[in-house]
């Protein structure tokens, strides 16, 4: 099996809301796919945490968390602000950064196309969904080149960071053998109403 592109990418901004009795439940704004994804790489991490009574070790458990990093060809400032938490006015189509601007948590999905099968004439594609439940980005760094004899291309990094949500959701990954069904799913995934 080996993937050979990448064909689409979705996000949605994640609400938390802590009741009185200390449960958390999240609230899924809908959501927004778009593409011009150049390169994609999710790297999970899980690192001990270690508590200590005295110079015993009382409990261990593994904090998961991981890494997140998209290249883009094109990145509209509506989804620059949206990663960082900025503002964005869509009269003016114009972007505004200030103190203070947090980025948000959101749920983030990739759909990327593969090949596999028993030997070359058998090889089909497939489309895997791949899911991650929480993610903060942090805000994308401006990149602009002059003009040199060889042309080359300047592209948008946008990287942030995994967490567990409320339910401690990472992540999830999911094969289909259309692209359809996989951009279905992804919709349902990132609350983006079905047409």
């Amino acid at each position: 099996m080996a993937m050979k592109g990448h064909n689409r990418q979705g996000y949605a901004l994640i609400t938390e809301t802590k009741a009185a009795d200390g449960t958390v439940t999240e609230t899924i704004t809908p959501g927004t796919l778009t593409t011009h994804v150049v390169n994609f790489t999710g790297a999970r991490g899980a690192s001990p945490v270690e508590s200590y009574g005295g110079d015993e070790l009382e409990d261990e458990e593994q904090e998961t968390t991981g890494d997140v990093k998209i290249e883009l060809s094109q990145l509209s400032l509506k989804d620059e602000a949206a990663f960082g938490g900025h503002t964005y006015n869509t009269e003016t189509n114009k972007m505004s950064e200030k103190t203070g601007d947090t980025p948000p948590f959101m749920r983030y999905c990739a759909i990327g196309v593969g090949r596999r099968g028993e030997s070359k004439g058998t090889m089909a594609d497939f489309y895997r969904l791949l899911m991650y439940y929480k993610i903060k980005f942090s805000p994308v760094d401006d990149n602009l080149k002059t003009r040199e004899k060889t042309t080359t291309f300047q592209n948008h990094t946008a990287s942030g960071t995994c967490f567990p949500n409320c339910d401690g959701n990472i992540r999830e990954k999911q094969d289909f053998a259309t692209f359809p069904e996989a951009l279905a799913a992804a919709k349902t995934f990132l609350n983006i109403a079905a047409t």
